[in-house]
């Protein structure tokens, strides 16, 4: 029997091995109240109803506190390869992107008290974030916030709205090159929230930029995925573009905030803006 720390970015979770079985223990961030911890429950729930065959973690019945108001989960293990440590074929690509689609779509119509609650990843929020840009040495950032708001903000309000995962990404997908689905895992719900639906696309491709290399052949795939299940309308797939380029700015204000490295961050927006329709 062992545990294990695993590396995550607000709650505490570990890897248990209890003889041959695998679990996953979750300790929430003591900001984290029993609503937003339900809220994930919940969906969790949902997604098994609605789409049992997707890969993601199932919680069992134990659940406790440590005794300091910090919620504990115990959930199955899922197995994988983080997606970035991969190298990503356009087939597979276009698979991820259609697990994103299915994972929507699993989760349209359902609700939940906590839904609405502020979080600072969700790109409907942006507005929120413009006293972090005095910490912030990129004149980019303020560049586009501005634009956003005037231009991409309005437009964001029109289209369909319901709750999502808001952080899909290759951190939190777990494949494996020889399943049929190439997906086999996808982990980290606690940013979930009530926003638009196409800010999924733009966080899952916002990840894919390397400053130098072309993205159109990455976007493409993934956006092909997304809606060989779940079908956009035109005025969702426009906005595309300026929801990658949030969720970057998004990385910088946030991340400078937390004291992380966010040149990466800054070099893809940077190669990203040029490609921003006018």
């Amino acid at each position: 029997d062992s545990i294990e720390r695993l590396e995550t970015e607000r709650d505490d979770s570990f890897g248990i091995r209890v003889g041959k079985q695998l679990f996953t223990l979750k300790v929430a961030h003591p900001l984290d109240g029993a609503d937003a911890v339900d809220l994930q429950t919940q969906a969790l729930r949902h997604i098994e109803t609605t789409d049992p065959g997707l890969p993601i973690p199932r919680e069992l019945p134990q659940k406790g506190s440590t005794g300091t108001d910090r919620i504990v989960r115990l959930l199955t293990w899922v197995p994988g390869l983080p997606m970035f440590l991969s190298g990503n074929t356009p087939d597979q690509l276009k698979r991820f992107g259609a697990t994103l689609g299915r994972l929507a779509k699993a989760l349209e119509g359902f609700e939940h008290p906590a839904e609405r609650r502020y979080v600072a990843w969700d790109a409907g929020r942006m507005p929120a974030l413009r006293p972090l840009l005095d910490a912030v040495d990129d004149p980019n950032a303020e560049w586009f916030l501005d634009r956003f708001e005037t231009d991409a903000l309005p437009r964001l309000d029109a289209v369909p709205h319901q709750v999502i995962h808001n952080d899909f990404h290759p951190g939190n997908v777990l494949v494996d090159a020889a399943a049929p689905d190439f997906v086999t895992g996808i982990l980290d719900f606690g940013d979930i929230v009530h926003t638009a639906r196409v800010v999924d696309l733009g966080v899952a491709i916002n990840y894919l930029i390397v400053p130098g290399e072309p993205l159109e052949p990455s976007y493409d795939a993934v956006l092909s995925g997304y809606e060989s299940v779940n079908p956009l309308a035109p005025e969702e797939r426009d906005l595309i573009p300026d929801l990658i380029a949030a969720r970057l700015v998004q990385r910088i204000l946030i991340g400078t905030v937390f004291g992380h490295d966010v040149s990466k961050a800054s070099g893809q927006l940077a190669s990203f803006l040029p490609l921003l329709p006018a």
